[in-house]
């Protein structure tokens, strides 16, 4: 069985990037549009695009030397034209190919403010539909540990090749992200600033309050889907300053279309209160 790369508590993206930094020059770049045009001549997805019927496509498949492309499509409006992206995974699948993945997700992500997870696990999805009609069993993450809970000693057994897709649990990751910040839950004294993240929108909530546990459930009474990401014990002129950071990203009240390198920055410019 295929041993894919783990992500864990201590996974530094930007390590990631660097000991990727080779390959990734040698083989990612962006397409231009009149390739994007030629490409839409036999792509549904693409042209839909192009017509504006979606504002983007994504594509994973197999090139004529076997090795594993992974292609996104998006509308520039800034330039009002069409621009894409694309990677390629080389010809052996492996934990490298993760690490590659995860970078080009966060690289899309970046290009219109998507959720990196949501962009990575759809990436997941199109390789595994690509491997399948190729003849290759495929599990992801979550199926694998079902069958563990079955039967822990088992193993996988098949006709043809086994590879396992390592998808990404999204609120299990963000809550990783800033497990090393440690805050009494029982504390029922000093103000916090909080996160909280809606797992259906993408949208993070920055708030203030003396209990943020009682905020969350409140909040998911009315809708289940938000979850308290991480607390900071901190003034509220704090909850101020990131109102106006991200004033561009808010969408309605105190909820913001926030990105990953947005929580990286907020959780660098917190640590004075960690």
């Amino acid at each position: 069985m295929t041993n894919i790369y783990t992500f864990t508590d201590n996974f530094k993206i930007n390590k990631m990037m660097e000991e990727m930094n080779e390959y990734w020059n040698n083989n990612f770049y962006y397409i231009k549009e009149e390739s994007v045009l030629k490409l839409a001549e036999n792509d549904l997805n693409i042209n839909n695009v192009i017509t504006g019927i979606s504002d983007e496509c994504y594509g994973a498949s197999i090139s004529q030397n076997k090795s594993y492309m992974l292609t996104y499509i998006y509308f520039n409006k800034e330039k009002d034209k069409v621009c894409g992206a694309n990677l390629n995974l080389g010809q052996t699948l492996n934990e490298d190919s993760h690490k590659l993945l995860f970078q080009y997700s966060v690289t899309i992500s970046a290009i219109n403010n998507l959720n990196i997870i949501d962009i990575y696990n759809n990436y997941c999805h199109l390789l595994r539909s690509t491997l399948e009609k190729n003849g290759v069993t495929t599990f992801n993450t979550e199926e694998i540990g079902y069958m563990k809970s079955l039967d822990p000693r088992g193993e996988l057994v098949a006709k043809t090749p086994i590879y396992i897709i390592r998808t990404i649990d999204k609120k299990q990751f963000y809550k990783d992200f800033f497990k090393n910040i440690i805050w009494n839950k029982e504390d029922k004294i000093n103000s916090k600033i909080y996160l909280m993240f809606d797992l259906k929108t993408n949208l993070t909530k920055i708030g203030y309050s003396t209990f943020p546990l009682l905020r969350e459930k409140t909040l998911q009474g009315e809708k289940p889907s938000i979850e308290l990401l991480v607390c900071w014990i901190a003034p509220r002129t704090e909850e101020k300053e990131l109102h106006t950071r991200y004033k561009e990203k808010r969408i309605r009240g105190e909820w913001f279309n926030l990105n990953f390198q947005d929580y990286a920055d907020i959780k660098t410019y917190m640590q004075q209160y960690s």
